[in-house]
């Protein structure tokens, strides 16, 4: 069935997603790997870094980065934080990190 289908892919992508990542945070990478990075198949170590600068809010997709622009640039992970933060009380490390960053969620301007 359908589902199973989607479970195994799922758990395929999670598994090459923790691999994908541990690459972008070695200093010296098989010519294969390189490559892929390159070519968008992996995500690029560049692009990878661009999510461990303050405050740490943005490009958190570690399985190609493809989707960061798009997720980035509609403030989908923002809003993810605001309903985190809403149920919980628990606050993302970026906002904690930028002040601006938490009043603007809250506001609803980002």
């Amino acid at each position: 069935p359908n589902w199973e289908l989607g479970v195994v892919v799922f758990a395929n992508a999670q598994v090459l997603s923790q691999e994908f990542h541990k690459y972008t945070h070695m200093k010296s990478i098989p010519k294969a790997v390189k490559h892929l990075q390159d070519c968008g198949v992996m995500l690029p170590r560049m692009m990878h870094q661009n999510h461990h600068k303050s405050p740490y809010g943005d490009n958190y997709c570690i399985l190609t980065g493809q989707m960061n622009p798009l997720l980035d640039s509609t403030n989908f992970f923002r809003r993810l934080e605001k309903i985190v933060y809403t149920c919980t009380g628990n606050e993302p490390k970026c906002w904690q990190l930028s002040a601006e960053m938490k009043q603007g969620v809250l506001r609803g301007d980002r």
